[in-house]
């Protein structure tokens, strides 16, 4: 699976399916990778040209130096569309996603020929809600030895949905995600969410990302 070079980070990527057929991209949760999508590939790679990416921070794609905004998020879309020569696509983003979905619906119209929106909103959470969850990561990360005591991913993100991901077909697979990244990134500052101030209508609660202060 290839890497690009998209605005200064080198974003991984992998297709599946029909060369000459519609070209799907797919966009990512927080904390996951483009393999969070492999159990839709056998049905959807039969009619469509599926593109899956890590996007900036996550899996295999860079991680550059923060705060990550959703504008930077959305153009790094658009950049891998131009560096790999496809004019338009069917955008699906699930969480973070479809925030940068609802961004490239507003700023790259003439990229889509739709958009899907999945398990989103133009506000998710507020700021409360985040700072409490930047500032406990902010003190694992000061404090290696209390590592070991942060929360599982269902507990961090799902909590409203705890009771109805149990039963649900790869939640472990998503879960491992999480665990792997988080072995994997156990030196580096952890990502941080926050809501952005921007009047904008969407934007105006759109995710901010990127990483602490020390």
């Amino acid at each position: 699976m290839p890497h690009t070079k998209i605005n200064g980070a080198s974003l991984y990527h992998q297709f599946d399916g029909p060369a000459d057929a519609p070209v799907v991209l797919l966009c990512n949760s927080l904390g996951t990778n483009l393999h969070m999508w492999d159990a839709q590939m056998p049905a959807l790679s039969k009619t469509y040209r599926m593109l899956r990416y890590d996007s900036r921070g996550h899996g295999q794609s860079d991680v550059t130096p923060g705060p990550y905004t959703i504008e930077m998020l959305g153009k790094d879309a658009i950049g891998l569309l131009d560096a790999l020569d496809i004019r338009r696509v069917l955008f699906c983003g699930l969480s973070l996603g479809g925030v940068i979905a609802q961004w490239l619906g507003i700023h790259g119209r003439d990229r889509l020929n739709a958009i899907v929106i999945s398990n989103s909103a133009a506000k998710i959470g507020n700021d409360d809600f985040w700072n409490k969850r930047i500032e406990k990561l902010r003190y694992i990360h000061r404090n290696p030895v209390k590592r070991g005591l942060v929360e599982r991913p269902e507990d961090w993100l799902w909590s409203s949905f705890r009771h109805y991901i149990s039963g649900v077909e790869g939640t472990v697979e998503i879960e491992s995600q999480w665990t792997a990244r988080k072995r994997e990134r156990m030196g580096v500052e952890p990502l941080m969410i926050r809501q952005s101030q921007s009047p904008h209508p969407v934007a105006q609660n759109a995710t901010r990302v990127g990483h602490p202060q020390k």
